[in-house]
């Protein structure tokens, strides 16, 4: 539906609606002359996730949100779909009573609101942005786009996604992890080029930017245990080329913090990284996740002058034992239930010894390490069997065996034999070929393993 330099009036009975409980999609678009706002009344109901934005220097007057799956029509919800408010365009949520001078202030946020750019002329605020009297709960997503939210003392309780996009932010922000049914929820605070004038707690995943980029808090940030920071690098240069986090009062640190190579950039020892900036730096994080940096870099870490610093140093795995120590966070290193040779600890089939030898990451699910094919005999019904795979060079304290099963729980060693290698820098591709035939008429199962050298 699109709506341009018109008002739209229903009957008394009547609705706007936009989806269906079937799971149709509907889209508003609104283009309207300042002067002749668009109206939809009696009220708009939105059924899943649906669109509506209100196109540059439009307006877009709603009388009375329905809400089904909330319950609530009183207007200060903003219900699930996406809600897109360009430079200068405005959407009203009127209240119950449809009086223009008596807007509710938008306090929950379930659907996904974008706002760019400065309000219309002359509105001051509109539901609560950008001059808050509240406080501001996003359960979905809010995206700020070149534009201020004064909070005006009061806090935004992120427990889902905030993206600062070259805006500011006035006000304190908390952003939370919520244990949910079957799930844990890790709310993501995103500063690409934005500010935020006020202190930060930090309980979810905080990011920098277009991958790398800055971030300011003009204030303290608090790390709580189940924070975490996420840090790339793509070169040398700050904020351009890795990601730094400017911290103007005190940076309290605790939880996680979890590193990235990106574009296939990898330091060859010494560089430095000033990746967090802020005159004061107490606590420590719990846990440093360098698993993602590869095979031939690691990071050690120190207290400049004016922050915390990341220096570059070579890395040699000579031994499971070394990679166990690279791979694992400090916690997980030493303990068997995670990071034992036969433990499979982000569960994708691989165990972690599969992982050293074929050049796997632990901590996250990889796919398949091996090709299979099959090829027809002389002997009808009968198959022989091929694999190809890409392992680590010199690797001398484990190696790959093949297992086969009828029923997934039982598991037999079958020979198999390399019959080529082609040398590729660090890597060898092995192609082994099953030293007996299957036979098509059974049910078998075939998987890699790796074992330790005997």
């Amino acid at each position: 539906i699109k709506l341009n330099h018109s008002i739209l009036k229903q009957g008394d009975d009547a609705a706007m609606v936009l989806g269906a409980p079937g799971g149709y999609i509907g889209y508003l678009e609104v283009s309207s002359e300042p002067a002749v706002p668009i109206t939809i009344e009696p009220e708009l109901r939105t059924l899943g996730f649906n669109n509506v934005l209100a196109k540059e220097d439009s307006r877009l007057k709603l009388n009375k949100v329905f809400i089904d799956i909330f319950g609530s029509t009183s207007g200060d919800i903003l219900p699930s779909g996406d809600w897109e408010i360009e430079t200068g365009a405005s959407i009203w949520f009127l209240n119950q009573s449809g009086n223009p001078e008596s807007l509710n202030a938008i306090t929950e946020i379930y659907g996904h609101l974008t706002i760019e750019g400065t309000p219309a002329d002359g509105l001051s605020s509109i539901n609560g942005f950008p001059e808050r009297t509240e406080d501001l709960d996003i359960r979905g997503s809010l995206t700020l786009i070149d534009t201020v939210l004064n909070m005006s003392n009061n806090e935004i309780r992120n427990r889902n996604n905030l993206t600062n996009i070259r805006s500011t932010i006035n006000g304190e922000v908390i952003t939370l992890i919520e244990v949910l049914e079957r799930r844990v929820s890790i709310a993501q605070l995103n500063l690409d080029e934005g500010n935020i004038n006020g202190n930060v707690t930090m309980g979810g995943a905080i990011g920098l930017g277009a991958s790398p980029g800055e971030g300011l808090i003009n204030g303290d940030l608090s790390m709580l245990p189940e924070g975490q920071i996420n840090i790339e690098f793509s070169g040398t240069e700050a904020k351009t080329q890795y990601d730094q986090l400017d911290v103007t009062g005190t940076a309290t640190l605790d939880g996680k913090l979890n590193l990235y190579f990106l574009d296939g950039y990898e330091p060859t020892g010494g560089e430095q990284f000033e990746f967090l900036k802020a005159p004061m730096i107490t606590g420590n994080f719990a846990e440093i996740d360098q698993s993602r940096l590869g095979r031939n870099v690691r990071f050690d870490f120190a207290l400049g002058s004016t922050g915390l610093m990341a220096t570059a140093m070579p890395l040699t795995i000579a031994s499971y034992a070394d990679w166990r120590a690279a791979f694992f966070t400090e916690p997980d290193a030493v303990n068997d239930e995670v990071s034992d040779p036969n433990k499979d600890p982000d569960g994708d089939g691989w165990t972690n010894r599969m992982e050293y030898l074929l050049d796997g990451n632990p901590n996250v699910a990889d796919g398949s390490p091996v090709a299979f094919s099959l090829q027809e005999t002389d002997v009808a019904g009968q198959y022989a069997v091929a694999a190809v795979f890409d392992r680590i060079n010199n690797i001398t304290d484990a190696i790959w065996f093949f297992e086969t099963s009828s029923d997934l729980e039982n598991w037999t060693e079958v020979g198999a034999t390399e019959t080529g290698q082609t040398q590729n820098g660090d890597y060898v591709r092995s192609v082994v070929n099953f030293d007996e035939t299957v036979d098509a008429s059974d049910r078998i199962f075939i998987r890699m393993n790796a074992k330790a050298v005997p």
